[in-house]
């Protein structure tokens, strides 16, 4: 998502993780990819390349252009805009937390001892408040992550994890997988585990990279 000074290994990665965006999500024929294009014709005055992964990573370029701020408070208020626009669109809405989640915490209830509970407005408006506190914060970890220099990764790979990261639901012990996300999710976002994204890096990287 957020570029860095890279390596030549990690142009390679680049390459790579580029491939499977185009592959996976098409991102080159994208409406924002290109919207960036455009973009960057009005202000260089040079066309991009309609090779995909040229396409794909002037879009991804973009994120670093905007957060290039020349002083630390511009730079978070960049991110926090950029924040608020994930926010909008990936955390949950309170029109959107299903009336079994409210059933089921006065099952818990029940369980734990406490009797049959009554939920009224209050305390509703509270739980609901502590899941889209919850969900912000499990989603701002990976944002403030992911547009640090701990995160030495390719542009593409730090928008494949980021966009990975809103589609995942709670991980499925028993299935040993992350199921997709639904609309109604009220559980937070994944816990961020830089071991496992450092591993991911390297199997993406092997994959894409013997294709080419």
């Amino acid at each position: 998502m957020f570029r860095v000074t890279l390596s030549r290994e990690r142009m390679e990665e680049s390459e790579a993780v580029n491939s499977l965006l185009k592959n996976k999500y098409n991102l080159h024929i994208s409406s924002e990819v290109g919207t960036a294009a455009k973009r960057t014709k009005m202000r260089t005055g040079e066309r991009v390349p309609q090779n995909p992964l040229d396409r794909i990573q002037n879009y991804l370029n973009r994120f670093h252009d905007i957060l290039d701020q020349d002083t630390s408070d511009k730079r978070e208020h960049v991110l926090d805009l950029i924040k608020w626009r994930f926010h909008r669109k990936y955390v949950i809405k309170p029109n959107e937390i299903p009336e079994d989640y409210f059933e089921n915490q006065r099952r818990l209830a029940r369980e734990q001892g406490h009797g049959d509970i009554q939920i009224d407005a209050q305390t509703r408006k509270q739980l609901t408040e502590v899941i889209i506190a919850d969900q912000t914060s499990s989603l701002d970890k990976w944002m403030d992550y992911l547009s640090s220099p701990d995160a030495p990764y390719s542009d593409g790979l730090k928008y494949w994890i980021l966009r990975s990261v809103v589609d995942m639901a709670e991980y499925d012990k028993d299935r040993k997988a992350y199921p997709q996300r639904s609309k109604g999710t009220t559980k937070p976002f994944p816990d961020l585990d830089r071991e496992a994204l450092a591993y991911v890096d390297d199997a993406i990287k092997k994959k894409y990279q013997s294709k080419q």
